[in-house]
């Protein structure tokens, strides 16, 4: 009787031991199981901000290449009325023309400004395009050219339509009673940039070209 009772009392302890080894080994496997879910969290939140991040920059890039392209097209379109006019205006000039000559004239309603004079002998003079609060910035302004949209919008359709702020372009002489060189410069918008006159919101590009007639 004794032997059975030792024996059962061995049995319970053996059964007790077992039962708190598994219990903590279930404690520490838990432990394991918190710590792998954290790990895979925190690495799925950083995957996620990191594909958001690259998304911005990707959109960033494009808006910012869409401006370029359209202060380009702005640029090009400028050009190409200045240029002919600059050409007949030196022809002219240089052909001592005779009475019945008349100087040529520019495309109706585009604004192509005199050159600066320095304030003082020696000193650089102030361009118009250096304004950018008073001149381009300026809602009503009426000394920069504002490009038609079809110039750089391909299509009507919501496919091909980019923009909705027409480019600018400014057309100024380079030198006093000199008609023969022009400063051009031209601000582009990229597709997010509101319909509207003023300071833009949202990304810009400049550019600028001289051209001169020989």
């Amino acid at each position: 009787m004794q032997n059975t009772k030792l024996a059962h009392r061995n049995l319970l302890m053996r059964n007790d031991a077992r039962h708190k080894a598994h219990n903590k080994q279930l404690g520490i496997t838990l432990i394991m199981v918190m710590i792998m879910l954290i790990l895979i969290s925190i690495a799925s939140t950083s995957a996620i901000r990191s594909s958001t991040n690259s998304e911005g920059v990707a959109n960033n890039a494009r808006t910012q290449s869409l401006a370029f392209n359209a202060a380009e097209a702005a640029l090009l379109y400028c050009e190409n009325i200045v240029k002919p006019h600059i050409k007949g205006v030196v022809d002219y000039y240089a052909s001592g023309p005779a009475a019945t000559a008349t100087l040529p004239t520019l495309t109706a309603g585009f604004v192509l400004h005199n050159a600066p004079v320095p304030t003082t002998p020696g000193a650089d003079p102030t361009y118009l395009w250096q304004a950018i609060t008073s001149t381009w910035d300026a809602t009503g302004s009426t000394l920069i050219n504002i490009v038609p949209l079809a110039q750089i919008n391909s299509s009507s359709s919501d496919v091909y339509t980019a923009y909705q702020r027409a480019p600018e372009c400014m057309a100024e002489y380079s030198i006093p009673s000199v008609y023969r060189r022009v400063v051009i410069t031209a601000r582009g918008f990229g597709p997010e940039v509101a319909s509207a006159r003023g300071k833009p919101i949202g990304s810009e590009a400049w550019l600028q070209s001289i051209l001169q007639i020989n």
